[in-house]
């Protein structure tokens, strides 16, 4: 077998492929992902083994197919079988090429370039460059403080009028696990993705969703940003950063009342305990089992915030949960 990684220090997402070389379905989705890695938007992580032989071998030994907890990957028996990082199961080639076209992981591109695009940005304005390192030092954290298999950290938050306070487990229902969204209206890439995760609750009903209102990732007189996807609303969420709960009440309450979505919304307090217990800045999706522990932690936004791996996790380990109706 031989396996071939994208250059060292990328950190885009890495699609793992593995298959046998004769196999010309294997052949094309090494080929697509190779051409996403030639542009900086992907790591190929190449399994091909030299025989057809060899590779179902691997397949159905312990250190395939078994290794992952998807039944549909238990299951899959033809070249290739791809999957991401953390063991998030693609599938076969057409569903491959179907997921790296699919319009969900193209948003943030088209919001704000590609990864190299947006860093060459920076470089270029040394303005734009100040006022992004002293944010992202202000916010981002080194290391995020969970990781799946741990207890989900029942953090406090208040409703989206501020009158009550929350502990996570309140929001909790026996028997149903709960998919936790993270963002804030001025960052233009999670407002374009709120219609996404919107669907995406109609179609798991037996799923709870909630999605929390945490610190400005883009705000006015922090590090705004040109809304390049939405260029008419530009200026509509240049928000001035909170500076007391009111405020950021105000603007959870205001971002709600333009989106008016079906899937409720809280707000993180002042001290920024659930911003800081899920390291959830600028936008984070997360998922909390039935047993109250981390089933699916996504990475950190923007080019790590991914609704179509959540949903991809979802349609492998909660498929009994789907709407059919809703997909209509």
């Amino acid at each position: 077998m031989s396996v071939t990684h994208g250059k060292p220090g990328n950190h885009h997402k890495a699609y793992h492929v593995a298959g046998f070389a004769t196999c010309p379905w294997h052949q094309r989705a090494v080929k697509a992902i190779k051409a996403l890695q030639d542009k900086g938007e992907a790591k190929l992580v190449d399994h091909t083994f030299e025989t057809r032989d060899l590779y179902r071998e691997w397949l159905f030994s312990d250190e395939g197919r078994r290794t992952f907890d998807s039944p549909k990957a238990q299951k899959h028996t033809s070249s290739p079988f791809v999957w991401l990082n953390d063991k998030v199961f693609i599938g076969g080639h057409d569903d491959t090429i179907a997921y790296i076209n699919s319009e969900a992981t193209k948003i943030t591109d088209s919001v704000l370039g590609t990864r190299d695009e947006f860093m060459g940005r920076m470089q270029n304005d040394p303005k734009e460059r100040t006022l992004a390192q002293a944010t992202i030092k202000k916010y981002v954290q080194a290391k995020p403080p969970i990781a799946v298999g741990d207890d989900a950290p029942n953090v406090s938050f208040v409703s989206l009028d501020g009158k009550k306070e929350y502990k996570l487990y309140d929001l909790l229902q026996s028997g149903r696990p709960m998919v936790l969204n993270f963002g804030s209206c001025s960052w233009p890439p999670f407002r374009v993705h709120a219609e996404v995760i919107e669907k995406l609750a109609k179609e798991y009903t037996n799923i709870d969703f909630a999605t929390f209102y945490i610190a400005e990732a883009h705000a006015a007189d922090e590090w705004t940003l040109l809304d390049t996807a939405n260029a008419e609303m530009d200026g509509k969420w240049d928000v001035m950063l909170a500076q007391n709960m009111n405020e950021k009440l105000k603007l959870a309450q205001d971002w709600v009342d333009w989106l008016k979505p079906t899937t409720p919304y809280f707000v993180d307090k002042m001290n920024d305990e659930v911003r800081t217990s899920f390291a959830a800045w600028p936008e984070r999706l997360a998922v909390i089992g039935t047993d109250k522990k981390i089933v699916y932690y996504g990475k950190q936004g923007p080019w790590g915030y991914d609704p179509e791996e959540l949903s991809l996790f979802l349609k492998e380990h909660y498929s009994s949960s789907i709407n059919a109706s809703a997909r209509l």
